[in-house]
Order: C-alpha cells, then sequence, then structure tokens
C-alpha cells in the first residue's frame, strides 16, 4: 500500500532542513573571507602601533620641562659665570650686598691662584720666537697684563685693614703676590714697565701698612723670619720697595725669634 503523502509535513520542516541564501555582493565577500580564515583562523591581534601616537604624544609632553637652573648654571665655564654674576647685578644692583654675603669669604690661597692664572695668560701671549721684551711683545699682552694688575689691586685691598683681620693670611699673600710681580715680564722701554713698578709701590704701601698693625697689636711683635723674606724683595725689585724696608728698620727691635713657635698662634686671634 502506498504512503499517502503529506504535504502538511513536508511544510513543517522545510525552514529546517533547507536554507535560501540570496547571493548579495556582501554575503559573496564574507564567503570568501571565511574560506581564506579556515575553519582554526582566529581573529587578527591588535597592531603594534595602534596606541603609539597616543603614547608618542603623552611622553613628548612629559619631556618638554624647563631645564632647572642649577643644570644651566653648572655647564657654565669659570668666566662665563663670573660673566653673569656681573651682569645681573650690574641690571639690579639690589642684590650686590645679597651676593657678597654668600659668597665664600675671600682666602690666601684662591686669591693667588686666581692671580697664577692670570700670569699664566700673559705668559701664554708672549712671543713664541724673537725678542720677548719689545714693544711688539708687549702689545701682544697688554690686555692680559691689565687684568692681572687690576686684580692684584682688587686682591689686596680685601686683605686689609677695615677688611677681616688675619695677620697670617695677610702676609702670607702680601709674600705669592709679590713673588708673582717678579716674574712678569721686563721690557725694554721703560714706559711699559709703568704698571709693573706701580704695583711695586702699592705693594710696598701695604707691606708699610701691615708691618704697623701687626707689629701694635701682636705681643711677640713682629717674627724675624719676615725680615729677610722682605728684605729679599726688596732686592729683587731693584729697590721698589725702600720705604718697607725703612719701615721694618724701625720695627727691627719688635722683631721676635725666629724659632717662636707660638707667634702664628698668637696672630691668629
Amino acid at each position: 500500500m502506498a504512503r499517502q503523502y503529506d504535504a502538511g509535513w513536508d511544510e513543517m520542516i522545510r525552514p529546517m532542513s533547507t536554507v535560501r541564501i540570496t547571493n548579495t555582493p556582501e554575503n559573496k565577500r564574507k564567503r570568501r573571507l571565511d574560506d581564506r580564515r579556515g575553519p582554526w583562523s582566529f581573529p587578527a591581534p591588535p597592531s603594534p602601533t595602534a596606541g603609539l601616537h597616543h603614547k608618542r604624544a603623552r611622553t613628548e609632553k612629559g619631556l618638554a620641562v624647563a631645564v632647572p637652573l642649577a643644570r644651566r648654571l653648572e655647564l657654565l665655564e669659570t668666566q662665563e659665570l663670573v660673566s653673569l654674576v656681573s651682569q645681573l647685578c650690574e641690571i639690579h644692583p639690589e642684590i650686590v650686598a645679597t651676593v657678597n654675603r654668600l659668597a665664600p669669604p675671600i682666602t690666601m690661597e684662591r686669591a693667588l691662584a686666581c692671580l697664577e692664572g692670570y700670569l699664566k695668560r700673559v705668559t701664554d701671549a708672549l712671543p713664541y720666537k724673537g725678542d720677548q721684551a719689545n714693544d711688539y711683545a708687549y702689545l701682544r699682552v697688554q690686555e692680559p697684563l691689565n687684568k692681572f694688575f687690576t686684580a692684584l689691586a682688587d686682591y689686596t685691598g680685601a686683605f686689609l685693614p677695615p677688611h677681616e683681620f688675619q695677620p697670617v693670611q695677610a702676609l702670607e699673600f702680601l709674600d705669592g703676590a709679590t713673588t708673582l710681580v717678579h716674574r712678569l715680564p721686563v721690557w725694554s722701554s721703560e714706559v711699559n714697565n709703568h704698571l709693573r713698578n706701580r704695583a711695586y709701590e702699592e705693594l710696598g704701601v701695604a707691606w708699610t701698612s701691615m708691618l704697623r698693625v701687626v707689629a701694635s697689636n701682636s705681643p711677640l711683635g713682629l717674627p724675624a723670619t719676615w725680615e729677610s723674606r722682605i728684605r729679599r724683595h726688596n732686592e729683587r725689585s731693584n729697590g721698589r720697595l725702600n720705604l718697607t724696608i725703612e719701615v721694618l728698620d724701625e720695627l727691627a727691635p719688635n722683631c721676635a725669634p725666629t724659632s717662636h713657635v707660638s707667634t702664628a698662634v698668637a696672630w691668629a686671634g
């Protein structure tokens, strides 16, 4: 007996057994992509440069900061720093007193080292060959020579009363400064030696002043070792310190014995 065909049953199962797919352009494109990926394909990882732009912008913004003043100052050479502070004091003269108060005190060692540097610039500017005492050589060193004499006058005044009175430091500075003047070039023309001779005169005044102050303030008087030092300086300067020698002879009876070990201790007070 033939099975009767049930049209209603056919209509019931048709949606489950067959799916009608419309071949639209979008579906075709999706099908091609699925075929290329295969059954085990995974979504593509995000691009490593996806957030690079945002990170770069944030980093550059973080680096764009002002350089600390201390970093700018530590890159300056000594002369550049001196020029900067000098210009700042010229623009704002009201801060000069503050700068002087905050600056470390002038010491004999540092002052002589600075003068030594100026003297080196003088000798470095001399001609390598030929006459080093003629007018040409003098013109070559005139600028550093003037700077040396200016610094010498400034530092000499810093060790004399009414500034802080430390006799040992003052006499040691005068001894070292006079020695540096001995090492300056002697020029063929006496006119060119004018500044050198004037430096001897100013140092002689400083020596005389210090000898009188030390003799009047120190119970032990002037150590005898200083007498021989000053006399040697006068000989090397061709008598430019004669006035100082006269004062030294006047104070000679008050000179302390050379072996007096407590002299420097008494002065330091």
